[in-house]
């Protein structure tokens, strides 16, 4: 009894802290490879498929010329508009929050835990990232979409979500 309390207080703690192994899948179709972005030196990835530009790193990370340190910010809908909107990111000021049919393009299908591209977006966490896009039913939803779940889905806008944000291309 003792080892399957330990083993359940194990596996919830692994739930709460995000903290997964990431398994691919060689043989499936990648969706987002890493020939499809260009890696730039300032922490940003220029998406060839698509023509936008991604912060490699979430809101609150930083990019260290290699990866992405620290601990990312968790905001509401509302707040996450407001840190892309103020953000003066690689000396740009056109971010934003990317609309769910951006955020679905960059899931990788080929792998879990997270659902990203490791090598476009080193060290992301495993969770619901915010769009843009409200849900048109109730307007007290948005859209999420994640790095480590593979359905969109809309939740509250009160909740809080990791922020990546997106511009295009010039």
């Amino acid at each position: 009894m003792k080892r399957l309390i330990l083993t359940t207080l194990v596996l919830c703690n692994l739930q709460i802290t995000n903290v997964y192994a990431q398994t691919c899948y060689p043989s499936n179709y990648q969706t987002t490879p890493t020939t499809r972005f260009i890696l730039k030196t300032d922490g940003t990835a220029l998406d060839n498929k698509t023509g936008l530009i991604w912060k490699r790193c979430l809101e609150g990370n930083t990019w260290n010329g290699n990866t992405c340190t620290g601990t990312a910010n968790l905001a509401n809908w509302q707040n996450a508009l407001k840190m892309a909107t103020s953000s003066k990111y690689a000396g740009k000021t056109d971010w934003r929050l990317p609309n769910i049919k951006e955020l679905g393009g960059i899931h990788e299908r080929a792998c879990l835990n997270p659902e990203i591209n490791l090598t476009v977006f080193p060290n992301m966490p495993t969770l619901f990232l915010w769009s843009s896009t409200s849900y048109a039913s109730d307007a007290t939803y948005a859209w999420t979409g994640g790095s480590g779940y593979q359905n969109h889905w809309y939740t509250l806008k009160s909740k809080t979500y990791g922020v990546l944000l997106v511009r295009d291309a010039p």
